[in-house]
């Protein structure tokens, strides 16, 4: 498996752990992704603050961000806070508990998006790989039964 980190990502996860192959590449959609299923999967990863920032002065952009997200067939916001932080106001922004969550529950299903709340950078690198490598094998296991349909009919 080979993992597309895009260029703009700031402070990538790292994989270091997983036997997983990395390259850092422009990504149209997402900050992670796989080679060859870019245009199919792909997550974003927020830290707490620029989850807060993209909740309230940078909404417009994220919300064109899930727009384009919506289609993918792999698509997740994996956050690195916890649900019990935000619902304490326990970060710094003016946006009100209630209102931080309230948006994360509409985005995810306005845009029919999971909302993965990990707490930490190596708990979001875990969720990202998990997902990837769950998701490969969903579709190579789809893809074996098919053949196997094909060359028995």
């Amino acid at each position: 498996m080979r993992i597309l980190i895009d260029t703009r990502e700031q402070l990538p996860l790292d994989f270091g752990r997983y036997e997983v192959d990395v390259e850092r590449v422009t990504l149209a959609t997402a900050d992670y992704s796989l080679q060859g299923l870019e245009t199919i999967v792909g997550v974003e990863r927020k830290s707490e603050s620029d989850l807060l920032g993209s909740l309230t002065q940078g909404r417009d952009r994220f919300e064109r961000e899930l727009a384009r997200l919506r289609s993918y067939q792999l698509r997740a916001v994996v956050c690195e806070t916890s649900w019990l932080r935000l619902a304490h106001g326990e970060y710094r922004s003016r946006m009100s508990p209630h209102a931080c969550l309230q948006s994360i529950i509409g985005l995810s299903l306005r845009y029919e998006i999971p909302f993965l709340l990990v707490e930490t950078r190596e708990s979001a690198a875990y969720t990202v790989f998990h997902l990837f490598r769950h998701f490969l094998k969903q579709r190579t296991d789809e893809l074996q039964a098919l053949l196997k349909n094909q060359t028995a009919a």
